[in-house]
């Protein structure tokens, strides 16, 4: 007679493990504890054998008679169930252990020994645990398919982050390179998205766009021996405005107590103030300019020749040519490094646009306000100047 649940339900322990049959060999036993444990019974190659189903309430009656069903089938096509529960279960071991997340993990992992650049390293963990493991990390690697991928770079790129699509595309690739030299998959699939991806746009403007190439930037900077020069290009770097904003920089438009230096809107490209945060680093710097010129009016970056009128352009990409970077880099480029690689560590794209005081699209936005996005754009120029830091020490 089969089960029922009401059955089950009444059924309390005794001295000694006993059973409740249903049909089809499948049984309920209840243990001296009072545990009650799915089991089937069935022949096969002419031995008995008993397959573990689960716990009940767990499994419930239903659930364990769709369980005796299966199991029934792979008897009718001559496999044994417990042997197929074992393989299911080796084979979800292994999947586990072979997961995008793991391999990409262990890639991580072998990068210092490689004898990479920190930065470099900083950057692929970041491009990895940031934006991809969190959407594919938890699925075997073999059974990713280059749409897997694709979709993953799409929402990348929809944030405006191109370079960083690129990147991670690369990345991803040496996640599956790894992956099918350790036969924990069958290739790699991300060379079929090489033209999938939009391109980023190119700028008239030379610009080092790569982290370790704009720490190697910066260090040659630090080794000008024109202190005012080193100090005008290393503002550029640290504040990223137009070259003729940082020109036309007079101490009057510079408040240190605020710390803010409020541009003219006479100054600007847009024909609107823009207000740029001054961090410690920069700060540093104006306080060193202080000293340099002995005055705190007129321009906070003179011609280093005699220390009157303005600096120039031309002055600060000649500087640049010297130390090997023309047709490289150019005062101008210090926008797109910044765009670049602020965009790559994730700051929003709305912040990074207003702080280089680009023009909205939609007229309605166009109204501009000196205080848009500040808590963030004083936070975001904070962890850029610290990052150019350690970018000048090799960090």
């Amino acid at each position: 007679m089969a089960l029922s649940d009401r059955q089950i339900l009444r059924a309390r322990p005794k001295g000694a493990p006993y059973k409740l049959y249903d049909i089809d060999g499948l049984y309920l036993l209840v243990s001296a504890s009072g545990s009650k444990l799915w089991r089937l019974n069935y022949r096969h190659n002419g031995k008995w054998r008993t397959l573990a189903i689960g716990k009940y309430p767990e499994i419930s009656l239903a659930e364990a008679r769709e369980e005796t069903a299966k199991a029934r089938k792979l008897l009718a096509a001559g496999k044994d169930p417990s042997e197929e529960k074992r393989a299911a279960r080796r084979a979800a071991i292994l999947a586990a252990r072979n997961t995008f997340g793991v391999i990409a993990r262990e890639y991580l992992d072998g990068l210092a020994p490689k004898g990479l650049a920190p930065v470099t390293i900083r950057k692929n963990r970041w491009i990895l645990e940031e934006l991809i493991i969190p959407k594919i990390g938890s699925r075997p690697i073999d059974e990713l398919r280059a749409s897997d991928i694709l979709a993953v770079l799409k929402d990348i790129e929809a944030s405006g982050r191109l370079e960083t699509a690129r990147r991670a595309r690369q990345v991803i690739g040496a996640v599956f390179k790894l992956a099918t030299l350790t036969d924990r998959a069958s290739g790699d699939p991300t060379p079929l998205l090489h033209r999938a991806l939009r391109s980023p746009t190119v700028t008239s403007h030379p610009a080092i766009i790569h982290e370790e190439s704009f720490g190697k930037l910066l260090q040659a900077i630090d080794s000008l021996r024109s202190r005012v020069i080193r100090n005008a290009l290393l503002f550029h770097a640290l504040t990223f405005p137009r070259p003729v904003e940082l020109r036309l920089m007079d101490w009057e438009h510079v408040d240190l107590e605020e710390g803010v230096w409020r541009i003219p809107a006479e100054h600007t490209k847009m024909r609107r103030p823009h207000d740029v945060p001054i961090v410690f680093q920069s700060l540093a710097i104006l306080r060193e300019m202080a000293q340099i010129t002995g005055r705190r009016s007129g321009p906070v970056f003179p011609s280093p020749v005699g220390l009157r009128g303005r600096i120039s352009e031309n002055t600060l990409n000649h500087a640049l040519w010297k130390l090997g970077y023309k047709g490289k880099h150019t005062a101008h480029g210090f926008r797109s490094s910044a765009s670049t690689i602020l965009n790559e560590r994730g700051y929003r794209v709305a912040v990074i646009e207003t702080q280089l005081n680009h023009l909205e699209e939609d007229e309605t936005k166009r109204a501009y306000n000196r205080a848009q996005y500040w808590d963030e754009r004083v936070a975001m120029m904070r962890d850029w100047g610290e990052l150019i830091e350690r970018l000048r020490r090799g960090g």
